[in-house]
């Protein structure tokens, strides 16, 4: 008896064993990690697309909770009056209302891996920044001319401001459409197609049906045919200057990182090389 009772409980240790190596995986292996909706976003979005539209969601939120967003927008007075020059930088990032915000999301994370995926991380980058800081001069520049021209000065034109992530997709819009200018393109919901070549314009007057019109808004179309017309490209690093960034500059602790995708590995797409 007692050796028919001693074969039972080494039976059933076996048996639980053998359970869990089945449940463990064959090998050894750990059964795998089930993920949630942000990281399967994460792992899906390259690295400066995530990054931007995680910068405007978490910058919306601050917003609700306090006036930071005034200190982001480029209001000439301010700019220049009062030496605030990060605003040059920051006023695509300042916050919207809930609708604009979402708008600008949603449209990013469509246009945003796709321009990534094909000119690489450290290209968007710079050619984020090249749009970004080449829309707020030129607004610098015009609303100041509108305010002291020696024709009809109009001084209340340096309060304007402008702000919003809009400015950089225009521009980006801009410079897509006119790698196919006669590729129709459908602009929402609207049942007729339009030329590629006239799609921004479009896009610009819908936007202002809706909200006004806006300068900083279409001088980001205009920056977006200087830069298919060359003007921007002079101020530009070359890839070996971009790749030295990435081996061993200030990206090199950045560019092995998840959805990173490095200058070698990434395609090209006509006029958005940066």
């Amino acid at each position: 008896r007692q050796q028919a009772a001693q074969g039972t409980v080494e039976g059933r240790v076996v048996r639980v064993k053998v359970e869990a190596f089945i449940m463990s995986g064959a090998g050894g292996a750990e059964p795998a990690r089930e993920t949630n909706w942000f990281e399967d976003w994460s792992a899906r979005t390259p690295y400066v697309t995530r990054h931007i539209i995680l910068s405007i969601v978490m910058l919306w939120i601050v917003s609700l909770l306090s006036d930071f967003g005034a200190y982001l927008v480029d209001c000439p007075f301010e700019t220049l009056m009062m030496f605030h020059l990060w605003r040059l930088f920051t006023a695509p990032f300042a916050p919207s209302g809930l609708l604009a915000t979402l708008f600008t999301v949603l449209s990013f994370s469509q246009m945003g891996p796709r321009i990534e995926a094909m000119v690489g991380s450290t290209k968007m980058m710079v050619l984020i920044a090249k749009l970004g800081l080449a829309v707020q001069v030129i607004f610098i520049f015009t609303v100041t001319l509108i305010a002291y021209n020696p024709i009809a000065r109009q001084p209340a034109a340096m309060g304007m401001c402008s702000a919003g992530f809009w400015t950089i997709l225009l521009a980006l819009i801009t410079i897509e459409c006119q790698q196919n200018p006669d590729q129709p393109r459908r602009l929402f919901m609207l049942p007729c197609p339009i030329q590629a070549r006239w799609y921004p314009w479009a896009l610009l007057a819908l936007f202002s049906l809706i909200g006004g019109l806006r300068i900083d808004n279409v001088l980001a179309v205009c920056t977006g045919y200087l830069y298919v017309w060359g003007y921007l490209k002079r101020f530009q690093p070359d890839d070996d200057t971009m790749e030295r960034w990435e081996e061993s500059g200030w990206l090199s602790n950045v560019s092995n990182t998840i959805g990173y995708i490095r200058i070698g590995s990434a395609g090209s797409y006509g006029d958005l090389e940066a």
